[in-house]
C-alpha cells in the first residue's frame, strides 16, 4: 500500500471515534415559554384548553410552564401569556354543546416592567371541534408573534 492509501484507511477508521468526542454542532433554539391560564367552568372550554396545552407540549417552538414565578423577562418574547376565558353559549338545559372562547396573548416589555397585548382571538367552539380549534389557536398564536416580532 502506498502512503496515501494508508493515510485514507486510517482516516476512515478513526473518523467515527473522533466524532464521538465532539459536541453536537447543531443546537436547538430556545423555546418560547407559554404561561396559559383558563377562566371558565364550561365543558367545551375545558376540553379546548386541554387540547391547546397538548398542542403546545407537542410544539417545537413553545414550552408550557405552570407557574408565573419561573418567568423572568430577559428580552422581548422570551415568554408569552395566553389567557383563555370561556363560557357556555347556551343556558340550561341546552348547555355543553358550544362555548364562546376568548384568547388574549400578552408578552413582556424588555425595557420596563409590565406586559403588552400582542393579539386577541374570539372563537365559537363546538363540542366536537375542540382539538382542531386548539390547533387553529396555536397557529394564530404563531402568526401573532411573528407579526409582533417584525
Amino acid at each position: 500500500m502506498n502512503r496515501i492509501s494508508a493515510f485514507l484507511a486510517l482516516a476512515i477508521l478513526y473518523s467515527p471515534i473522533a466524532l464521538l468526542g465532539q459536541k453536537s454542532v447543531r443546537e436547538d433554539p430556545p423555546k418560547t415559554e407559554i404561561l396559559l391560564t383558563h377562566t371558565g367552568s364550561d365543558r367545551v372550554g375545558q376540553d379546548f384548553v386541554y387540547a391547546l396545552k397538548e398542542e403546545i407540549r407537542k410544539s417545537f417552538s413553545y414550552r408550557l410552564v405552570d407557574s408565573p414565578s419561573s418567568l423572568v423577562p430577559k428580552k422581548d418574547f422570551d415568554w408569552i401569556g395566553v389567557m383563555v376565558m370561556s363560557m357556555d353559549e347556551q343556558q340550561p338545559p341546552n348547555e355543553g354543546h358550544s362555548s364562546a372562547i376568548s384568547i388574549l396573548i400578552t408578552a413582556p416589555y424588555s425595557s420596563c416592567y409590565g406586559v403588552r397585548i400582542v393579539d386577541q382571538e374570539l372563537l365559537l367552539v363546538g363540542s366536537s371541534h375542540s382539538a382542531e380549534m386548539a390547533r387553529s389557536a396555536l397557529a394564530a398564536i404563531d402568526h401573532a408573534l411573528d407579526e409582533a416580532r417584525k
